[in-house]
């Protein structure tokens, strides 16, 4: 460093332990060996004006460690020379140099503590379970489930990971409903430490389909009912604060998956998705046109912070009705009424348009859209006839009308064979008009026959009809009429 930017007047000291760093760090999965600490060196140094490096006389270690504060160290990675990061080098003659950005505490561990969990929790419903956990420090995994409660059933399902991380997700699909499961997890971390958790279990719920009364048109009494869909998570423990995942599993439901946020920590929370066939009883009609209603409950309803819903619709519902696609609307009901919510379109994927959209508070729901006009539909790729498209209105979804042909309009004066005209064969290409090609055409089909009179004129004016024409006006009082008054320009 620059001496001169050094506050002399001040003290610093080196010390071996720093008892806060090396808890820290044990919480991490490490043994510390060697600690370098220096307390107050940003009161003799600012942190911005240097670089440093400690040099260690040892090579037997299994991972060295920087603590920017005591509370906050994280594990080092080994590089070449220095470059900005925090790393280490191991050099010749047992020597071990460490890089930082600025001193706290530097350290050499012993790592043979294997990982530790930090959190477990579990959500199931009637044919899957979803398992989730964080670890103390980095760690691969394999996971097992069984049938019955104690981990000694027969062996269902296996998947690991061979990534270390500190935070971990697992789905087992395809269960059957009313039965008993256990697992276990077994974990590896960097340094070969293995461990595995204590069995954990749960029981799979049943999937409800049932017939409810639904809205009735005319107002009278109720004589439809409607088909309703549900799927039930359950949860040991729900963490506040922190994403929790309720995978939808039933294509039925409009909703494809969605997550929420508790503000407080939950125990044993249970929580239901239900999608109706038609109006559920007690509610008004959404606006618009409704394409599914559903609801969300839970026994914490007061404790949710955020609900993201990730939803889709197949396309065929839009092109069938003429609707459009990035006019959908999330309708919620609350105090009542029917409220709005923001709704994102995110555009198509297979044989889906996707949506996704966030609230605060849980109950009923609708999913709504208005007709399509192929103004707001026109170059999306599908040529949409009941919204309007075809190859005059939208040449980029149903492609270039054909050409329009004009064939074999011929006269022939019969009766002097001298003013034979004919007009055939002709070809108007209309395709790359546009949207004007049908005006174009009206305007040629008018035009025609003046055309054609004047094409004739000579042979008009030579007939026994002009004659006949010009006798009859004679005869009209103080009327002089001339040939050249009739020949058509």
């Amino acid at each position: 460093f620059n001496g001169t930017n050094a506050n002399w007047t001040k003290f610093f000291e080196f010390s071996s332990s720093n008892q806060t760093a090396i808890n820290t760090i044990i919480s991490h999965g490490s043994n510390v060996s060697k600690m370098i600490y220096l307390p107050d060196f940003a009161q003799f140094l600012n942190n911005s004006m240097y670089n440093a490096s400690v040099v260690f006389d040892a090579i037997n270690y299994t991972d060295l460690w920087y603590c920017e504060t005591n509370s906050n160290c994280t594990e080092l990675s080994p590089c070449s020379t220095f470059s900005g990061a925090n790393c280490y080098n191991g050099t010749s003659g047992n020597l071990t140099k460490i890089w930082v950005n600025h001193f706290s505490t530097v350290a050499i561990g012993n790592d043979n503590v294997p990982p530790s969990l930090v959190s477990i929790s579990n959500s199931y419903n009637h044919n899957s379970v979803n398992i989730s956990w964080s670890t103390n420090e980095p760690s691969n995994y394999s996971v097992h489930l069984y049938t019955g409660a104690n981990c000694s059933g027969s062996l269902q399902g296996s998947t690991s990971s061979n990534s270390f991380e500190n935070s971990h997700i697992v789905t087992f699909s395809s269960l059957s409903q009313l039965t008993d499961y256990s697992y276990d997890i077994r974990m590896t971390d960097n340094n070969g430490n293995f461990n595995t958790t204590a069995c954990g279990s749960f029981k799979t719920k049943e999937l409800k389909v049932t017939n409810e009364p639904g809205e009735s048109k005319s107002g009278g009494n109720i004589t439809a009912s409607m088909n309703v869909t549900e799927e039930t998570y359950f949860w040991d423990v729900i963490n506040a604060s922190t994403k929790t995942i309720f995978d939808v599993k039933s294509p039925s439901i409009v909703v494809d998956n969605f997550y929420f946020i508790a503000s407080e920590a939950v125990v044993s929370g249970q929580m239901s998705i239900k999608s109706y066939s038609k109006t559920p009883l007690g509610l008004p009609s959404a606006p618009d046109n409704t394409y599914q209603y559903f609801s969300v409950s839970s026994n914490f309803n007061d404790k949710i912070s955020l609900i993201h819903f990730h939803f889709k619709i197949p396309i065929t519902w839009f092109e069938q009705n003429g609707y459009d696609a990035e006019k959908v609307k999330l309708y919620h009901f609350k105090n009542g009424e029917w409220k709005q919510e923001y709704i994102s379109y995110n555009g198509k994927s297979g044989d889906y348009y996707e949506y996704s959209s966030e609230v605060t508070s849980l109950s009923s729901f609708a999913v709504s859209t208005i007709k399509a006009s192929y103004n707001e539909t026109c170059g999306d790729g599908i040529c949409n006839q009941t919204a309007g498209e075809n190859c005059s209105s939208c040449e980029a979804d149903c492609g270039s009308c054909p050409p329009i042909n004009v064939n074999n309009v011929q006269n022939n004066n019969q009766t002097n064979g001298t003013n034979s005209t004919s007009l055939a064969n002709h070809n108007f290409d209309l395709s790359g008009i546009g949207k004007y090609k049908y005006v174009i055409l009206v305007a040629v089909l008018i035009a025609i026959p003046a055309v054609l009179a004047y094409v004739f004129r000579d042979a008009i004016m030579e007939s026994d009809l002009f004659e006949k024409i010009k006798d009859k006006f004679k005869r009209k009082k103080d009327e002089d009429i001339e040939p050249g008054m009739f020949k058509l320009k």
